[in-house]
């Protein structure tokens, strides 16, 4: 019986071991697949883990033109009213040029959703935040194309 617990045991382990090894790499891929900016998803996950102290400081990184204060104030302000933050799903990209791309998407928080709209820039250090706007209401945040409504 030792013998037969021991592969099941070896096996099991490695099979923990190559989830936990390939998680942040299936993030990434998921990122290149979708085409989302990686400061986009980084800070999204940063509000995951650290809450909107640590997303603002993550979106507002590099040399974008945003600060941490900013965001920070406009996160508060949407936390105050719709609860904390629990997930948040793509709607769409919209690629300017190669170093210029518009992310659509919905943040949940507990009590109702937000839709956000980041325009990001590739500048030679990496992908930045060059605005965010937040909205309960769809229409002041995406595009008249994303409204439509297929019959």
């Amino acid at each position: 019986m030792t013998l037969v617990r021991k592969p099941a045991f070896l096996l099991v382990a490695v099979l923990v071991i190559f989830t936990l090894a390939t998680q942040p790499a299936a993030a990434k891929d998921e990122q290149q697949r979708t085409g989302v900016p990686s400061i986009v998803g980084h800070g999204f996950e940063a509000y995951a883990k650290g809450g909107r102290q640590a997303a603002a400081k993550r979106w507002a990184e590099e040399d974008g033109p945003l600060t941490p204060e900013t965001l920070l104030g406009l996160l508060q302000k949407v936390e105050d009213v719709c609860g904390p933050y629990k997930s948040w799903n793509l709607i769409a990209i919209k690629e300017f040029s190669p170093s210029t791309k518009a992310v659509y998407g919905v943040v949940n928080y507990r009590r109702a959703p937000v839709f956000v709209h980041f325009m990001c820039y590739q500048t030679e250090s990496g992908w930045v935040v060059t605005t965010m706007v937040l909205n309960t209401d769809p229409a002041q945040v995406l595009p008249a194309g994303l409204l439509a409504v297929n019959r």
